[in-house]
């Protein structure tokens, strides 16, 4: 493999007999390069969590994105739907990291926020398989994990690894993170939002 491109050769020969004569063997070679794709990284456009009364005494609300597709009720047309996080490593070879980081939850018309301490992500939310290998023919789950300091709701707020590759082969997987949020007491009614960015390198 030399700079992500593979290369893969075809031998065609013919042979042919007629009586005890031999024709000559001809041999064609044709050459085809597979150029290296890279990552992809596919999931949610909006993860909207339920509506709370404001309240004096702090709250917790939690979305399991296996239920976004039901709040984006598209998706199920599109290629990838939006109820999971897809990732795909085109190349294989090199080992790589899945991570996510949060700006704070403000709304905008209030200028009040929520700090992004408060905001939590999980792996794993005990309904079906952590990790779903996607192609057929391809090394499935060997090789990748999802990092085990985030199997509990852990703080967004410093960046987060949510899934490793050893990159030994191409292959493609989905992951089902949950999102929780702690609201203080006495939090001001408004619209909070925040920005995830979610990382493949």
């Amino acid at each position: 493999m030399e700079n992500g491109r593979l290369k893969t050769w075809l031998v065609v020969m013919t042979l042919a007999l007629f009586g005890l004569n031999f024709t000559p063997v001809m041999a064609q070679v044709m050459e085809i390069e597979v150029i290296g794709g890279g990552y992809r990284l596919q999931g949610p456009d909006v993860i909207q969590f339920p509506n709370l009364t404001a309240a004096l005494e702090a709250q917790k609300s939690t979305r399991d994105i296996r239920e976004l597709d039901a709040q984006n009720e598209e998706s199920a047309e599109t290629d990838h739907a939006k109820d999971y996080l897809y990732i795909s490593d085109m190349n294989g070879g090199n080992a790589f990291n899945v991570s996510v980081s949060s700006t704070d939850l403000e709304d905008a018309i209030i200028h009040k926020t929520i700090p992004k301490t408060n905001f939590y992500i999980r792996n794993k939310n005990g309904t079906g398989a952590d990790i779903v290998a996607v192609s057929p023919g391809q090394p499935g789950l060997e090789g990748v994990a999802l990092n085990a300091e985030t199997n509990d709701f852990t703080s967004l707020g410093s960046e987060r690894i949510l899934f490793s590759g050893g990159g030994q082969e191409p292959g493609s997987w989905k992951i089902f993170p949950v999102f929780k949020i702690e609201i203080p007491e006495n939090t001001n009614p408004g619209t909070y939002v925040s920005t995830l960015t979610f990382t493949i390198i």
